[in-house]
């Protein structure tokens, strides 16, 4: 069965890049544009990976990280944090203080991206 990776990305010409990205490497694609919606999404998809973009309307990406690292059902599921270049060091840090696994900044180049949830999944399963 596919692993499956919701996209939280506000800006859709990026969303639609990275969907057609991880379709081609066999991963099923859920998408969300605002953190209200990809929270209903998660509990409803049960999504192996979250790549989410920190800067996203109704909740962003720390809230949203922090929320999902929170729940009991939810912890397992990997956080994968993007944030635009203008973002600083300390933007890394929280993202990381609020459980992300990872933190991307664009532009990020789109192999290296793939490496790390690949690595990511490989080793939250073996330790299942």
């Amino acid at each position: 069965m596919p692993k499956k990776i919701l996209i939280v990305e506000d800006n859709i010409v990026i969303l639609t890049m990275q969907k057609q990205i991880f379709e081609m490497e066999g991963y099923e694609i859920v998408t969300a544009q605002e953190g209200m919606d990809a929270l209903k999404k998660i509990h409803d998809e049960n999504p192996d990976v979250v790549l989410l973009d920190v800067n996203i309307p109704g909740m962003n990406g720390f809230e949203l990280c922090r929320q999902i690292k929170e729940e009991p059902t939810l912890q397992d599921i990997i956080v994968v944090m993007i944030s635009a270049v203008y973002y600083s060091d300390e933007d890394a840090k929280k993202g990381m203080a609020m459980g992300a696994d990872a933190y991307f900044t664009k532009p990020y180049e789109n192999e290296v991206l793939q490496s790390k949830i690949k690595e990511l999944i490989e080793n939250r399963d073996g330790k299942q």
